[in-house]
């Protein structure tokens, strides 16, 4: 079967086409790589819509609480820290004490006042951000050994939860 292209136009910008004489086979070439080039543009785009979904979204979402107040909110995995840390220096400089009602959040400023629910049971507590951590996994917040007592967390040392920024501490540029 042969065809004649004798006639067979490229277009170009602006609706502009020059004229092209070729041969059959090199008009199959040229169909070829047309759709090679549709999917090496699919897999292109693919590939970034991927890299794109898989960037870390902002862990935080806000919550309307009224009077045009908005509440920071984030769910995760809450873990606790004790003895090998108890009296030792913390991130913010205090002497860490697994008996008070503090906190590790790897980005809240020191001295945020948060309330930790756990999503199993429901207990809550307060707790203040005095450390940075964790650095394990998917942890969102280590808790000190009493505040994991009061939403019994101590027996399965995970659990999760839902933080509630009660009061946000000065934001001021760590050193």
């Amino acid at each position: 079967m042969t065809m004649n292209f004798e006639s067979l136009r490229i277009p170009l910008q602006r609706g502009e086409a020059i004229p092209l004489s070729v041969h059959h086979s090199s008009a199959r070439l040229l169909r070829y790589a047309h759709n090679e080039n549709k999917i090496v543009c699919f897999y292109f785009i693919f590939a970034c819509l991927l890299l794109i979904g898989c960037t870390s979204s902002p862990r935080f979402t806000s919550r309307y609480v009224g009077d045009g107040n908005y509440q920071l909110v984030e769910e995760g995995i809450a873990s606790y820290y004790a003895e090998p840390y108890h009296g030792q220096q913390t991130s913010n400089g205090e002497i860490y004490d697994m008996y008070k009602m503090t906190a590790a959040h790897q980005t809240l400023p020191f001295n945020t006042r948060v309330k930790v629910t756990n999503l199993t049971n429901m207990k809550t507590t307060e707790v203040r951000i005095n450390d940075r951590g964790p650095f394990v996994g998917d942890r969102i917040i280590d808790l000190s050994v009493s505040a994991a007592k009061e939403i019994d967390m101590i027996g399965p040392g995970t659990a999760r939860v839902r933080l509630e920024v009660i009061e946000l501490g000065p934001v001021t540029p760590e050193k």
